[in-house]
């Protein structure tokens, strides 16, 4: 497979994508759950092991629904592909929903969010991702990552949502302080300063995607400090600053 950034192999950008299916321990179980871009289907499986009845995932992408057929299928995975903006969930069909680092690649999230509220049940709920504007780069009114369409600061996120749920509780996945400080270190650093300073252009992030995620972690000094899921949490206090938003929603 292509390596872009962008479907990244959970080891890739340490333990921030395993987290964030980690927070909905306890919240799956016995539910019936849809994802909307599910990648290689690795937090889709941990979806399953978390007890969820019924997982429905879908992605636009027929590699990564190859791969996850084949190394992450379970009795209780349904894998598709199929784009996101286009889907018929039914009415009322699940009840949970589930979409990380999605929102900001699509043009039409308004349309997206109708699909998920009208695929929900009463009191559903919808675990969504993204990562924060604020934190972000940019390369004009564009984010530096051309893969995305759009991202969002917080109050933004939260007033699209709330278009669509009764109920918008907003975090920021932030590292813990004994990790934060570390990760600073390495920041303080003349390569890091560098090596962030050219992946502003959208340009040179498109080409620079296409690596492997180890060399770039050695050229920037991101190698001397590992990212377990563990390092990571939710936080309601200084969201501007976190790298990524988090948002629990509730349906009417």
């Amino acid at each position: 497979m292509i390596f872009t950034g962008e479907r990244t192999d959970f080891l890739d950008k340490g333990g921030i994508n395993t987290f964030r299916y980690k927070c909905l321990r306890g919240k799956v179980k016995g539910k019936s759950v849809v994802e909307l871009g599910c990648a290689y289907g690795y937090g889709t499986y941990l979806l399953s092991k978390f007890g969820a009845k019924e997982i429905v995932a879908y992605d636009n992408d027929k590699n990564s629904i190859a791969y996850a057929n084949k190394h992450y299928k379970s009795k209780t995975i349904f894998y598709f592909q199929a784009d996101v903006e286009k889907l018929d969930l039914g009415k009322e069909r699940f009840d949970i929903a589930v979409s990380f680092e999605v929102i900001e690649h699509l043009r039409n999230p308004e349309k997206f969010l109708d699909i998920v509220s009208t695929g929900l049940k009463k009191k559903g709920l919808f675990f969504v991702s993204t990562p924060n504007r604020y934190m972000s780069s940019y390369d004009g009114d564009k984010p530096s990552n051309p893969y995305h369409v759009r991202e969002y600061y917080p109050s933004e996120f939260k007033s699209l949502l709330l278009r669509n749920f009764k109920e918008v509780v907003l975090y920021g996945i932030v590292l813990k302080d004994y990790k934060r400080t570390q990760e600073e270190k390495v920041k303080e650093t003349f390569r890091w300063k560098f090596a962030s300073m050219i992946v502003r252009k959208r340009f040179m992030r498109r080409i620079i995607n296409y690596f492997p995620a180890w060399p770039k972690r050695i050229i920037t000094g991101e190698n001397k400090v590992k990212f377990l899921a563990k390092d990571y949490k939710l936080a309601k206090d200084r969201i501007d600053q976190a790298p990524y938003l988090f948002a629990v929603c509730a349906k009417n």
